[in-house]
């Protein structure tokens, strides 16, 4: 299924803002989250040529996807698309990509689906931000995976951060979205 949306009015109206890159990236996330493709809409000043506001929000998603296409392209569906500010999508056998519209007040994220079994182990091995050699805090327990949002979170300008969280048979990653 395909979604159609717009950077702001479907036609140029000369002085109307657009929606913030943010809003765009996270319904692109729940989208493909649900097997979805979204098209956008940018639509062109009466000259053809396109308002340079919508030039500088199509940067800023250009820059997320930079970092996290591949938590777009190429991914499907996983068991469930996610609960609440949480979605999940998979690529291939070994990564899991979870994306959080919102920082959590706690600075922990709880993925209550990736919880082992009694008696067994994730295989866990390490936890990272993609784009930076930063191994995060985490644990897994029988309420999920847990993972310690780094105080120098919060002073990134970047919108958006991937996780990945490596082990000897799987990869996921943890999208963080703010």
């Amino acid at each position: 299924w395909q979604t159609d949306t717009s950077i702001g009015d479907w036609t140029y109206v000369k002085g109307h803002g657009y929606r913030p890159a943010t809003e765009i990236i996270q319904e692109l996330i729940d989208i493909v989250s649900k097997n979805g493709n979204m098209l956008l809409n940018v639509s062109p000043m009466e000259d053809g040529t396109l308002d340079p506001a919508a030039y500088t929000l199509l940067k800023e998603i250009g820059t997320w996807m930079k970092v996290n296409g591949e938590s777009i392209y190429d991914t499907e569906p996983w068991a469930t698309s996610g609960i609440d500010n949480l979605r999940i999508v998979k690529k291939g056998d070994k990564t899991l990509y979870i994306s959080l519209f919102n920082k959590p007040s706690d600075n922990k994220i709880l993925v209550p689906y990736l919880a082992p079994k009694n008696g067994t182990s994730l295989d866990i091995n390490t936890v990272s931000i993609l784009g930076s050699e930063a191994k995060l805090n985490w644990k897994s327990n029988e309420n999920g995976l847990e993972i310690e949002i780094p105080k120098w979170f919060s002073k990134l300008r970047e919108k958006a951060l991937e996780t990945m969280i490596t082990n000897r048979f799987r990869h996921y990653s943890i999208e963080i979205v703010n």
